[in-house]
């Protein structure tokens, strides 16, 4: 290592770079994940009904209809609420491999979403007993690993999500500059996947501005590629606009607040059924549904915390499909009410920790923390907006709350760590 590399190092608190991981650490880890995987689908049986599974969520089937629209030009009026970019990769491997192509492109990134995530844990920990735990927590996610035989865009956005950690844990070895035009571009892909990771793009993509500002020379090129960096949700708008005439990149938003999140809040603030309540509230406009939320805010807050936590410990979506797995369902609720518990357990340290790098302004760690957290923020907000679809609406967080996790674990470690270090 360079003298001024370990300088930076060694002041900024972060630990010492480690060199990536070796043959023999990747091979374990895929032979891990890859007995996992075996072991749940086909174990269980799962793995024999693709052609039953993949499409029995009504999401599935929406999606599939743009993919065909793709592909075919059939009508459809589902371009409206599921962004296009999961159904080019439908309709990408569909036509060449069919829907057993579609299940083996999604075991590999769930497959390959682990091996970025270890990665990144031994970057960010300089431990390999917690980069495998963190594999651990990842592995044992079984609503993860079934949507691997559904069409629907959780596995890819995971995987988006693991690629977007080992960018964050690489973001000195691949220099500032590099690393945030390829999170911008990864926040985009997210964005125009699954609309509800718009927050995190548009702040990644505000950084990105600041920084271009303050440039004295090459603003033009840094531009472009800010531009290139942001074409997935750039053609999402532009395809929502010629089509529909809309400005946007989905209507999904609009509709999960007024069938969900909405009508619950008026069905708290005035009785009767879910129903009746829909039936009130879809004709709002979005003025009038931000006044009912302001109007009570006490209220709008109680609900909104009431959904997450029941989207965090819901039951999986997808462990009963197509045939009852009893165990295996009421394991992942188990599982989703430990993380449930881990995360309440977890929020002060976090805040403490983030204080204490604002206090001291130490802004490598403070960056690396915040570009964490911001995504994590992101999932749980939205999170507040809709229910009863199981826990597959904070899932895609799984790798980067764990990396959060263990990122504040190993900073209050090696803050005690010196603490005792100095007192002898």
């Amino acid at each position: 290592m360079r003298a001024d590399s370990r300088h930076e190092t060694v002041s900024s608190g972060l630990p010492p770079r480690r060199a990536g991981l070796s043959t023999r650490s990747i091979a374990a880890v895929i032979l891990f994940l890859g007995l996992v995987y075996v072991g749940v689908v086909f174990g269980f049986g799962y793995g024999g009904h693709v052609s039953e599974t993949m499409l029995s969520l009504q999401d599935a089937r929406q999606y599939q209809a743009v993919a065909d629209w793709l592909v075919n030009e059939q009508p459809t009026r589902a371009t409206l609420i599921r962004p296009l970019l999961y159904p080019v990769v439908l309709a990408l491997i569909e036509p060449a491999a069919g829907i057993r192509g579609v299940w083996i492109v999604q075991a590999l990134f769930w497959l390959a979403g682990g091996l970025l995530l270890f990665s990144a844990l031994r970057t960010f920990t300089q431990r390999t007993g917690a980069a495998v735990v963190g594999l651990l927590l990842y592995a044992t996610n079984l609503t993860l690993v079934l949507l691997t035989l559904h069409a629907m865009p959780e596995t890819l956005v995971t995987f988006g999500l693991t690629a977007y950690v080992w960018v964050v844990a690489a973001r000195r070895r691949l220099g500032t500059d590099r690393a945030l035009l390829i999170l911008l571009a990864l926040s985009a892909v997210l964005a125009a996947t699954k609309p509800s990771y718009v927050g995190l793009f548009l702040v990644i993509a505000a950084i990105e501005v600041v920084r271009l500002v303050r440039l004295s020379s090459s603003r033009a090129t840094r531009a472009a590629w800010i531009v290139a960096a942001c074409l997935p949700v750039l053609l999402q708008l532009g395809i929502m606009g010629i089509r529909h005439g809309v400005l946007g990149l989905s209507t999904i938003g609009g509709a999960a607040v007024r069938r969900y999140s909405g009508a619950e809040l008026y069905r708290e603030l005035h009785g009767g059924s879910l129903g009746e309540a829909r039936a009130q509230v879809e004709p709002m406009s979005s003025g009038q549904l931000a006044s009912m939320a302001l109007d009570a805010p006490g209220t709008t807050v109680r609900v909104w915390l009431r959904l997450v936590r029941e989207n965090i410990s819901a039951r999986s979506p997808v462990t009963d499909i197509p045939a009852g797995h009893p165990a295996l369902s009421g394991l992942m609720q188990r599982i989703n009410a430990g993380y449930l518990v881990l995360h309440l357990v977890m929020i002060l340290p976090t805040l403490a920790l983030l204080a204490i790098l604002v206090r001291r302004r130490r802004v490598q760690e403070l960056t690396r923390l915040a570009l964490l957290a911001v995504p994590v923020v992101c999932v749980m907000a939205t999170a507040g907006l809709t229910f009863m679809q199981g826990d597959r609406i904070v899932l895609p967080s799984l790798p980067v709350w764990i990396s959060l996790y263990a990122v504040v674990l190993a900073s209050w470690w090696r803050m005690f760590s010196r603490r005792g270090d100095s007192s002898r």
